[in-house]
C-alpha cells in the first residue's frame, strides 16, 4: 500500500479530505493528517510518504516551502498542491519544485480522484522500475550491458560520477575515454515507448547499423530507458569526431527505429563532449532539443546546435511577438465581448498562425502568453456574469507540452466562452421580446409601430425586428396584427359593435384596411363574421 500525507491547516477541510475518497480502492493506506508545514516535515521524516497533498497558504510555513524542504530528503515524493488562489506566481513556484498536480479550491471530488489515481499509478510505475533495477543489479554479473544501461541512466540524470561504489560497479562498464554524444528519443503521437532491457543487443544492432561510422571509428553504443518519461537515451562513444555525423544519419536512424518498434520517433541530439564526466551535459542539451521538437510538432529531428543558431533570432522575435500578442489580446477580448463569433474565430486563426511562425521563441514564452490570454478572458467573464467556471483554465494550460495541444485547448476554451455568451444573449433577447409583447398587449389600440416601440426599449428598429422574429418566429408587424385581430374578434361578438368602431378600437383608423386584414386572418369579412355570431345566438347555438 502507498503512504499518503495530508497537510491542511483548516480542520474541517483536513477531516473532509480524509473521508473524500475511498483511498483503499486506490491502493493507498489510511492517510496521515498534519495541521501545518512544520508538522508536515516531521511526519514526512517519520512515515516517508509516497504522496503528499498540501494546501499552499498555511500559517508558519506555507505548503510550497514545506514541499521544498521535504524534497531534500524525499526527492521522489509526489506532491499534489491545493490552493484557493489563482496566482500565476504560486503556479510557477509549484512547477519549480516539480509538483505532480496543482488543484484549485473548492476541490471537485472527480478532479481530486483523477489526480490521486494518476499519482498512485506513477508511484507504482516508479516502484516497479526501482524493483526491476534492484533485481537487475543483483544479477549484474550475468549481464554487464544491462547494468551499464542502468548506471548510464543514473549518470545522465545527475548521478555522482565520483561515487567510489559506482566507479567500482556499473560505471566501470562504461567507456571511459573518447567523444560522447547523447540522443534522446521519444515515440511521436503520444505512443508509449517501452523497450525491455533484454532487447539491448537487438536495439544496439539496429541503431549501430543506422549511423554512418566506419570500423576505424571504434564506435560504442549504450542505451538507457526512462520508463516514467518513455524516453530512450542513446549514448554514442567514438574515438573520432562526431560533429555533423549524427545529423547526416538521422533519416536512416528514424527509419530503422520505425522498422524495429513500429513507432515514429522524435529525436533530440546534444552536442559532442570530450569525456564521460561531461555526458550529462550532452544529455540536458538532447532533452532540450527533444522538448522543442515535441513542442513545435512535425519535425522528427532537432539538434541542440540548431537551437543555438536560433538564439539570436529568438531574442529578436520575443519582443516582436509580445507586441503582436498584446494586439491580439485586446482584439479577441473586444470581439468576444461584442459577441462577434466570426471575428473571434478569424483572430484565433491569425494568432496561432503568428505563434507557429514564431515557435522558435520556445514553449515557456508561448505557454505563459496563452496563460495570460486565457486568464484575461476568464476575468472578463467573471466581471460580466460572476461565473468562476473558467478560474482553472490558465493553470491547466501550463501543463500542456505541445503547440498542437495548446491550440486545441484554447480553441475549445474559446468555443465554451462563446457558448456562454450565446446563452446570455438569448436570455437577454427573450427578456426584451417579452417586454415588447407586453407593450403591444397594453397599447394595441393606439398608433404604434416597430419604430415607436424600439425607441422605448433603446434598440434600433432593425435589431429589434431581427431578435423579435428569431425569438417568436413571426415578425413584429405580424404579431401586432394578430393581437389586433384577436381583440377585434372579441369585440365583434357583441351585436352592438359597429365594424368602424371596432377598427378604431384596435388601433386601425382605416376601416377598409381593417376589413382586408380581418378577412386575410379569418377568411371572412368582419361584418359577415359578426352576422354569423348573431345568427348562432338567435338559433340557440
Amino acid at each position: 500500500m502507498l503512504k499518503l500525507l495530508i497537510v491542511e491547516d483548516e480542520r474541517w477541510e483536513r477531516e473532509g479530505l480524509l473521508d473524500f475518497i475511498d483511498w483503499n480502492a486506490l491502493g493507498i493506506a489510511v492517510p496521515v493528517p498534519a495541521c501545518d508545514g512544520f508538522e508536515g516535515i516531521e511526519l514526512a521524516q517519520r512515515i516517508r510518504p509516497d504522496i503528499i497533498i498540501t494546501d499552499i497558504k498555511m500559517p508558519g510555513m506555507d505548503g510550497l516551502k514545506m514541499s521544498g524542504k521535504i524534497r531534500e530528503f524525499l526527492p521522489e515524493v509526489k506532491i499534489i498542491v491545493l490552493t484557493g488562489y489563482d496566482d500565476f506566481r504560486l503556479a510557477q513556484e509549484a512547477i519549480r519544485i516539480n509538483t505532480f498536480a496543482y488543484i484549485l479550491k473548492p476541490v471537485e471530488e472527480q478532479e481530486l480522484y483523477d489526480a490521486v489515481k494518476k499519482t498512485a499509478e506513477d508511484c507504482n510505475a516508479s516502484r516497479m522500475h526501482q524493483e526491476e533495477v534492484l533485481r537487475l543489479k543483483e544479477n549484474k554479473e550475468k549481464n554487464d550491458k544491462i547494468v551499464a544501461s542502468i548506471f548510464l541512466l543514473d549518470l545522465l540524470k545527475g548521478g555522482s560520477f565520483e561515487d567510489p561504489m559506482k566507479r567500482q560497479g556499473g560505471f566501470s562498464l562504461l567507456p571511459q575515454e573518447g567523444f560522447f554524444l547523447v540522443l534522446a528519443l521519444m515515440a511521436a503521437e503520444n505512443q508509449r515507448l517501452s523497450l525491455p532491457y533484454q532487447n539491448f543487443e537487438k536495439v544496439e544492432k539496429f541503431l549501430a547499423a543506422s549511423l554512418l561510422f566506419s570500423e576505424s571509428d571504434h564506435v560504442q553504443l549504450i542505451h538507457a530507458v526512462d520508463p516514467v518519461k518513455g524516453v530512450l537515451y542513446l549514448c554514442i562513444c567514438t574515438s573520432g569526431e562526431l560533429q555533423g555525423r549524427i545529423t547526416a544519419s538521422c533519416d536512416i536512424l528514424i527509419q530503422a527505429f520505425i522498422e524495429e518498434t513500429g513507432m515514429k520517433p522524435v529525436i533530440g541530439a546534444g552536442k559532442p563532449v570530450d569525456g564521460l564526466e561531461l555526458m550529462k551535459q550532452s544529455c540536458r542539451q538532447a532533452e532540450e532539443a527533444l522538448e522543442y521538437a515535441v513542442f513545435i510538432g512535425g519535425q522528427s529531428f532537432v539538434a541542440f546546435e540548431e537551437l543555438e543558431r536560433n538564439h539570436w533570432e529568438r531574442s529578436q522575435k520575443v519582443s516582436e511577438f509580445m507586441t503582436v500578442g498584446s494586439y491580439y489580446n485586446k482584439q479577441l477580448l473586444h470581439a468576444l465581448r461584442s459577441g462577434d463569433e466570426e471575428r473571434t474565430n478569424s483572430l484565433l486563426r491569425e494568432l496561432f498562425s503568428v505563434i507557429s511562425e514564431n515557435a522558435v521563441i520556445g514553449r515557456e514564452i508561448i505557454v505563459n502568453y496563452l496563460y495570460g490570454l486565457v486568464n484575461e478572458i476568464g476575468i472578463m467573464i467573471y466581471n460580466l456574469y460572476h461565473n468562476t467556471g473558467a478560474d482553472t483554465a490558465g493553470v491547466q494550460i501550463l501543463s500542456l507540452g505541445t503547440l498542437s495541444e495548446m491550440k486545441d485547448y484554447v480553441y475549445d476554451y474559446i468555443e465554451r466562452v462563446l457558448e456562454q455568451f450565446r446563452v446570455q444573449k438569448s436570455k437577454k433577447d427573450e427578456s426584451i421580446v417579452k417586454k415588447v409583447e407586453e407593450l403591444i398587449q397594453a397599447r394595441y389600440a393606439s398608433d404604434i409601430n416597430l419604430r415607436t416601440i424600439s425607441s422605448e426599449v433603446y434598440l434600433s428598429p432593425n435589431y429589434l425586428g431581427c431578435i423579435f422574429k428569431k425569438t417568436t418566429g413571426e415578425s413584429f408587424n405580424d404579431y401586432l396584427c394578430r393581437v389586433r385581430m384577436e381583440k377585434a374578434k372579441e369585440l365583434l361578438a357583441s351585436p352592438k359593435s359597429k365594424v368602424t368602431s371596432v377598427a378604431n378600437a384596435v388601433g386601425i383608423s382605416n376601416t377598409s384596411y381593417f376589413c382586408v386584414l380581418f378577412k386575410n386572418a379569418y377568411g371572412t369579412a368582419p361584418g359577415e363574421y359578426q352576422e354569423s355570431i348573431i345568427r348562432g345566438i338567435l338559433n340557440g347555438k
